[in-house]
């Protein structure tokens, strides 16, 4: 982002002015930018939480249940391993990793949760790992250049 000075010689000020609508067109458009970004990534996140919340453990002490994520105690964390290139606010396609209060052996807190469970995505993931949810809250945070 970058405001453009105009100079004017005229001005009792060093001669620079900056344009009160230039400065607005620029935040605005920089707002914009970021804003649509945050839709993109709450619209991942949601997506992300439904398909962990409806997947069935397939081993572990929650063999046969769904994860029902949202669910879990506190504290809790969501680390997903993710290809930048191949999701979208509607597709995701990915392992993910979760740690919650409501293990046998729950975490000391939410970075401890956070750090257990990207601990063990790295472990299988071939992409990267991302926290994708800490206590509830939406943690992801995309590339600048994901998803135009």
């Amino acid at each position: 982002m970058g405001i453009i000075l105009a100079h004017k010689p005229n001005l009792r000020h060093g001669g620079w002015a900056i344009s009160l609508g230039m400065i607005l067109s620029v935040l605005l458009f920089h707002s914009g930018a970021d804003a649509g970004q945050k839709e993109n990534a709450d619209a991942l996140h949601k997506l992300i939480i439904q398909k962990v919340d409806s997947t069935i453990w397939t081993s572990g002490e929650w063999k046969g249940q769904p994860t029902d994520y949202t669910g879990k105690k506190l504290p809790k964390a969501l680390v997903v391993c993710i290809n930048w290139r191949d999701v979208a606010p509607t597709r995701y396609v990915g392992d993910f990793n979760i740690r919650t209060g409501s293990s046998a052996n729950p975490p000391r807190s939410v970075d401890a949760a956070a750090v257990e469970a990207t601990n063990t995505c790295k472990s299988r993931c071939k992409a990267t790992c991302v926290v994708a949810d800490r206590n509830g809250q939406n943690a992801l945070q995309p590339p600048a250049d994901w998803y135009p």
